[in-house]
């Protein structure tokens, strides 16, 4: 006799390998979670989010787009993955278990830009 439900067997039947969550933690996290992430979303420390991580994107210039961040793709993802490279994470996203701290993060907001005053001009 199977433990797991008709529902659970069906989800094992069409992906080889994977089970779907037996529980409402596991059932919230995967809800949680979106496409070319590491791991499950709120996994990582609480209160923490891909923007944060070092994972997030590569480089010190985030692209924005009318003043919001825009997606990056995750490396660690790419590393666990052998190289293939998933969808952008959105820089709000819930992080998970592979969260490295990134000091600093990059900003939500644009820095404003400097405006020249008349005595530089002159």
């Amino acid at each position: 006799m199977s433990m797991h439900s008709p529902q659970q067997q069906v989800f094992g039947l069409l992906t080889p390998g994977l089970m779907p969550p037996d529980d409402a933690l596991q059932a919230r996290q995967l809800a949680a979670s979106v496409p070319g992430m590491a791991h499950w979303a709120e996994t990582g420390p609480e209160g923490r989010t891909c923007r944060e991580c070092l994972h997030w994107g590569s480089g010190k210039r985030f692209r924005r787009e009318e003043g919001q961040l825009c997606p990056r793709r995750c490396r660690q993802f790419s590393r666990l993955m052998q190289g293939a490279e998933g969808p952008g994470v959105p820089h709000a996203q819930a992080s998970c278990r592979h969260f490295s701290l990134r000091d600093p993060a990059p900003a939500i907001e644009p820095k404003p830009r400097k405006k020249l005053t008349d005595e530089a001009e002159g």
